[in-house]
């Protein structure tokens, strides 16, 4: 699975808009901050999304991977993700999120980011980080 222009290659986007996530992965990466995953609130996640790949830090380990998506029909794939084997406390949340990550099939345009779904409901809210 391909994706995450997924997770996360960002580089200065300020006030960034979900559809310039979208179009600016293009010609740059665009760095971006996991604000939400299912129904609950995330800190400490953020990924960096280029054109044909995602990179980015999930609770304990770095990640990267390929991504691949359409505008047109709403479809992306992550994946396969790669990802660093620290020791944390976190480590089965962490696992479940990278698995949940590579599972996600479709993506819906936000007013600010982007929202990706697996095709058994779970949610990923990322919104563009703004670097001074």
């Amino acid at each position: 699975m391909r994706f995450f222009y997924m997770m996360f290659l960002f580089v200065s986007l300020s006030a960034c808009q979900a559809d310039e996530i979208v179009e600016h992965q293009q010609d740059m990466p665009t760095r971006a901050q996991l604000t939400a995953w299912n129904t609950g609130a995330v800190r400490d996640v953020s990924a960096i999304l280029g054109a044909n790949d995602i990179s980015g830090q999930a609770h304990c380990n770095r990640f990267r991977g390929q991504v691949s998506f359409s505008e047109t029909d709403g479809t992306i794939t992550i994946g396969p993700l790669i990802s660093t084997r620290m020791a944390c406390p976190q480590l089965s949340s962490e696992a479940e999120f990278l698995s949940q990550l590579q599972s996600v099939s479709t993506f819906t345009k936000l007013s600010n980011g982007i929202e990706l779904r697996t095709p058994t409901g779970e949610t990923f809210r990322f919104e563009p980080v703004t670097t001074p």
